[in-house]
Parts: C-alpha cells; structure tokens; sequence
C-alpha cells in the first residue's frame, strides 16, 4: 500500500495560490473511481487503487 499526502496551508486567503497547489491538484486528478473522502485527523482521507490496481491512501489537509 502506498501513501500520498497532499498538503496545504489552511485560510482563505491561501485558498487558491500556490501554497495550495497539491491540493487543487488532487481535488481535480481524474482519478477512477472518484475517491470517497473521509473526515479525520483534521483533513480528509480516500482509499483507492492507482495505476496497475495498486492499493492507496491519500489524505489531504483542510484549507
């Protein structure tokens, strides 16, 4: 299993600059099926499967 993090800086006023970008990366990444976050830990998690089927779980922070 592999684990990807996405990490950004939390405010508005980052929302949409390149502090964020990993973030607005994942959240727009044609991922199949779409991932089903989850609320923990103070940011959100997804489980999926990623190129050849391998399993994954990727988590982000809230912004």
């Amino acid at each position: 299993m592999r684990l990807l993090v996405f990490l950004g800086n939390p405010g508005p006023e980052y929302k949409r600059t390149r502090h964020n970008l990993a973030r607005m990366l994942i959240d727009r990444a044609p991922i199949t099926p779409a991932p089903v976050w989850q609320e923990k830990f103070k940011g959100s998690f997804s489980r999926c499967r990623v190129g050849g089927g391998m399993p994954c779980c990727s988590g982000r922070t809230h912004s």
